[in-house]
């Protein structure tokens, strides 16, 4: 009974008889404490803030053109866009839908991504899947206002109140009438760290605009979609049988003509070619090596998809004596560039170097490639960050599929084009633009889930402290 007097306080069963629980995750301990604490300092719900609507399930086939449909897989911390979903024909669906507005909060509420929220900031109307709930700010809320909102709900603690009210064993579903009912908290701290967020999106939308700016740079260098979709369709064998009983590979994939289209486009161009002697491996510390502190380990977990590489992660140090005396050969420089050599799904990576004043060295999965030249090493940077050269890269690497392991003498094949004066000062620009509101981005996003995690009463693990 003190259980379910603690309940009572949260979420009144006679009121719910329909939503009645009786697992015991609900009435965790743990959740009950966050709940009520976050409830303590509420002066609202959710239902008092927002109009709740459900999507849809479309009839027909997604197309080209029509209205912006997203999806689960939509969902991402820093917005959904239109440009970056699917579309259907209004036509195409099986009820007269809601239409998603500029800075309604997306809540999904359905399966294993229960909890998982977005903000919509695309300037078309949309729609959205049944498996997403839809919260309309309502009139006597600001925008300042639903930005620290949106803030809250990407919180640990949302996460689990959200996952709290999952109904259901093999098609778990949020109920639309417990959302209704999370409090909520809203005052001016709130509004602040949600001003942070905010920032740290626009740093990143900023970003992405440097981003495709580019890859516009490359589009007349290399292949367009509409080629790549057709000649990754055609396979011929492009090696000699002895050539592919050396490399071992035996998947279609390897022998597939595009690749050989991407690289006689491109030596078409006026081109330079990387050095096999520029480049040098990096060395792995075994377990024991590894401490909290001292000269950083880059490893393959460090180089991002986009060329930035990270520093962080527990005991990914080594002592600096040890350095000195077994791993001074393997140091890491700044603007350094650096490829991933091995592991399916990140060969072919890669990133520059941009912490000089951090003591670093690259693990045995990383090529180093060090490049005295400045225009030429953005210009290697700017070519290998490209989606088509990082999968050429995947398949031109050698041994058994799956196992395969890229060398200098794969690298240095793929020629890199000579950019003009100009274009080359674009592409140099764009790229240092681009890290650097993407570090923007990162650091002000850190300082709002710091900043709220304290107004939470969290420690830094994300727990109750």
């Amino acid at each position: 009974m003190k259980v379910l007097s603690s309940l009572s306080s949260v979420y009144s069963l006679k009121e719910n008889k329909d939503d009645f629980r009786n697992d015991p995750y609900f009435y965790n301990k743990k959740f009950i404490t966050i709940y009520n604490f976050i409830k303590t300092k509420s002066s609202y719900k959710i239902g008092d803030l927002f109009d709740i609507f459900t999507g849809i399930s479309p009839t027909g086939n997604y197309s080209k053109e029509g209205i912006p449909f997203i999806r689960i897989q939509d969902l991402e911390l820093f917005g959904v866009f239109e440009e970056n979903v699917v579309r259907v024909r209004e036509e195409n669906t099986n009820k007269v839908p809601v239409r998603i507005q500029k800075y309604d909060i997306l809540l999904a509420i359905t399966g294993a991504t229960i909890g998982k929220v977005s903000i919509y900031l695309g300037k078309e109307h949309a729609f959205c899947t049944s498996d997403i709930l839809i919260l309309r700010p309502k009139q006597k809320i600001s925008i300042e206002e639903v930005w620290g909102i949106y803030t809250l709900f990407l919180s640990h603690p949302y996460l689990l109140i959200f996952k709290r009210g999952v109904t259901g064993v093999s098609n778990q579903h949020l109920n639309p009438k417990y959302v209704y009912e999370i409090p909520v908290i809203l005052n001016e701290k709130v509004k602040k760290i949600g001003n942070k967020l905010k920032q740290a999106i626009e740093a990143k939308i900023e970003a992405e605009k440097k981003r495709r700016e580019i890859e516009e740079i490359y589009c007349d260098l290399l292949p367009s979609e509409d080629e790549l979709t057709k000649n990754k369709k055609e396979v011929s064998t492009v090696l000699r049988l002895q050539d592919v009983k050396k490399i071992k590979r035996i998947d279609p994939q390897f022998f597939s003509v595009w690749i050989r289209r991407v690289i006689e486009k491109l030596n078409a161009k006026n081109t330079f070619n990387l050095e096999k002697n520029k480049f040098f491996r990096g060395k792995t510390p075994s377990e024991s090596e590894y401490t909290s502190s001292g000269v950083f380990v880059v490893k393959v977990r460090n180089i991002l998809q986009d060329g930035r590489i990270e520093i962080k992660g527990d005991k990914s140090y080594i002592d600096k004596s040890n350095f000195e005396k077994n791993y001074r050969n393997f140091i890491v420089k700044d603007e350094d560039i650096i490829f991933v050599a091995t592991g399916k799904g990140s060969i072919g990576r890669v990133g520059i170097f941009l912490h000089g004043d951090i003591n670093s060295i690259a693990s045995g999965e990383l090529l180093i490639y060090r490049e005295k030249d400045e225009i030429k090493r953005w210009l290697i940077l700017g070519l290998f960050l490209q989606k088509i050269i990082q999968d050429i890269l995947d398949k031109i690497a050698l041994g058994p599929s799956g196992q395969t392991h890229l060398y200098p003498e794969q690298i240095v094949s793929i020629p890199i084009p000579i950019l003009s004066e100009e274009k080359a000062k674009k592409l140099i620009e764009n790229l240092s633009n681009y890290f650097s509101l993407m570090e923007k981005s990162k650091q002000l996003h850190s300082q709002a889930m710091e900043e709220l995690n304290k107004l939470l009463g969290l420690n830094a693990g994300g727990d109750k402290s």
